[in-house]
């Protein structure tokens, strides 16, 4: 990556990196959702507890139900400045795997708006280095895989694909794991600026087939393999995971984690995922109505979101005041939204518990 320069004190010359860390939150410091949640059975981009990070849970053909607890906690690496890291505990009381069965228990996907610096795809394609900390109850070894979303562009729907390896060598053990990933001249991802680019996938399972390729770019319009070295299986065992500090960014060299300020990573979260709210009452977060004109039974709702966000969110509505109503029409935008309701009781003038999802 080409760095320009800056007028530093006393007239030394010193890099000016800027912004270099394309994952969000990698500290895992905004948990905007709570806390800790539970995750039960199959579906991809399972966002729980700390923004931007999803869950897969790939059950096809194992017997019994396989479930996980994410959690924000405190614990960190000693020798580090975080603050939290992001804790994945999987119970394996019921669930038996069999087939493609596979679990990642950690998922970042990068929108192309951040991507794009990487040039993947493209003559001027840069390579990337992916560093993360991260600790297990279980030694061994576990697969790392980038994907590129371009299947709707790419001959023969394919996407490409990167599988490696990382190893847990001392089971609860804090260990720092560094990645260089080559560049990709020849696959890239879709151009709509707002899409998923890239997925990162921490796989913890070695039941599903090994990658036809290892340690190298090909295509392939898959995900959920392992690399042949896999020896992780914690749908049987079970087990604890903890990760955070995780960083991606272009070159081949992996720079010091970068701390962004707390109101700036918010607002990065808050471009996917945001609790709208206009008050509060007793804590709990609020959105005022009022009448619509002369007719008492009639309410707008209207909020601006903080930042705006990817895509026109999806909103849901935990409760309501009394005389709930119904949504007649909803003006739903990246910038804010209104809700006409009809039918309502004259008590009914807040929404509470409203969030705008506009995930990857």
């Amino acid at each position: 990556m080409a760095l320009s320069k800056i007028q530093g004190i006393g007239g030394q010359v010193t890099p000016n990196l800027g912004r270099r860390n394309l994952i969000i939150n990698g500290a895992m410091t905004i948990a905007q959702r709570g806390t800790t949640s539970s995750a039960l059975g199959n579906g991809n981009n399972q966002y729980h507890t700390v923004d931007r990070w999803a869950y897969l849970g790939d059950q096809d053909s194992g017997s019994g139900t396989l479930s996980t607890t994410f959690s924000q906690v405190t614990d960190v690496p000693a020798s580090e400045t975080f603050v939290n890291s992001l804790k994945a505990v999987v119970s394996s009381s019921s669930f038996t795997p069999s087939g493609t069965d596979c679990i990642a228990l950690f998922q970042q996907q990068i929108e192309t708006f951040n991507a794009n610096p990487l040039g993947w795809g493209t003559a001027a394609a840069k390579p990337a280095t992916l560093s993360y900390w991260i600790k297990s109850s279980v030694a061994g070894t576990g697969t790392l895989q980038l994907r590129l979303n371009d299947s709707s562009s790419v001959s023969g729907a394919a996407d490409g694909n990167y599988y490696t390896k990382f190893t847990i060598n001392q089971a609860d053990t804090w260990e720092k794991k560094t990645h260089l990933i080559p560049a990709n001249t020849t696959d890239g991802w879709r151009t709509t600026v707002t899409e998923s680019a890239i997925q990162i996938y921490w796989f913890f399972g070695s039941n599903q087939a090994a990658a036809s390729t290892q340690d190298a770019w090909f295509r392939q319009n898959n995900y959920g393999q392992k690399h042949s070295d896999a020896t992780f299986n914690f749908q049987v065992t079970g087990g604890t995971a903890y990760i955070t500090g995780c960083q991606l960014e272009v070159g081949e060299t992996a720079s010091d984690f970068e701390h962004r300020p707390h109101g700036e990573e918010l607002s990065l979260c808050q471009r996917y995922y945001t609790q709208v709210q206009k008050g509060l009452s007793s804590g709990v977060d609020y959105v005022f109505g009022t009448n619509f004109g002369a007719n008492s039974a009639a309410v707008m709702y209207q909020a601006d979101f903080p930042t705006e966000m990817r895509d026109n969110p999806q909103i849901s509505i935990g409760s309501s005041g009394s005389g709930a109503g119904t949504v007649s029409t909803a003006y739903t935008g990246t910038n804010g939204m209104s809700l006409y309701y009809t039918s309502a009781g004259s008590g009914n003038v807040w929404l509470r518990d409203v969030k705008a999802d506009a995930e990857l």
